[in-house]
């Protein structure tokens, strides 16, 4: 990676504030419906979308809604204890995705612009919740778009030199994998 390419550390966009509030967008004209999901082909007919529909509501309220009871369930400023975890929680149990209250459950909402990481970051640290990882984390997402964006073939090469010589296994050819799916790894 070249110097010139690296981004600003943790530190330095931490150091900018988040408006307090930014001007309304001009007016725009919208069509009188917007086209539903099914129309625009985003639903799919896979029974793991129906799941994944039950268990998560789209637009801007919504996202707001899981950010504000993320953030107030770990004692901050939102007020309130909807959900018993959320921030305080987070820093232990952030890998268990069997534990409801562990995740934030903003990825959707994150990944779509729904809600924006400043404004995450805003209500973070208004919560005087001690957070190291997850303030790493949001920034690293971010920083996951940034590289993508500078180096596109990262999708399919490695960015760094030294990797390009490394054999991958064919995963149809693999017989350890098909035991893994199957748990027979000799782990319990």
């Amino acid at each position: 990676l070249s110097a010139a390419k690296l981004p600003p550390g943790p530190r330095r966009c931490a150091a900018v504030d988040a408006p307090s509030s930014l001007p309304k967008p001009h007016a725009a004209t919208y069509a009188s419906a917007a086209p539903s999901l099914a129309h625009l082909g985003v639903c799919s007919s896979h029974a793991w979308a129906s799941y994944l529909a039950s268990h998560w509501t789209f637009g801007e309220r919504a996202g707001r809604k899981v950010l504000d009871e993320f953030i107030s369930a770990g004692g901050g400023a939102s007020g309130g204890s909807a959900v018993v975890g959320g921030l305080a929680r987070y820093e232990k149990d952030r890998s268990r995705a069997d534990v409801a209250t562990a995740t934030t459950r903003l990825a959707p909402y994150l990944r779509l612009g729904v809600v924006s990481p400043r404004r995450i970051l805003t209500l973070v640290e208004r919560s005087r919740v001690e957070s190291k990882t997850f303030w790493r984390r949001l920034f690293w997402r971010d920083l996951a778009y940034w590289q993508l964006r500078l180096y596109p073939e990262m999708a399919t090469e490695p960015i760094r030199p030294g990797y390009c010589g490394v054999v991958w296994r064919n995963p149809g050819e693999d017989k350890c994998l098909s035991r893994w799916k199957r748990g027979q790894t000799g782990w319990p």
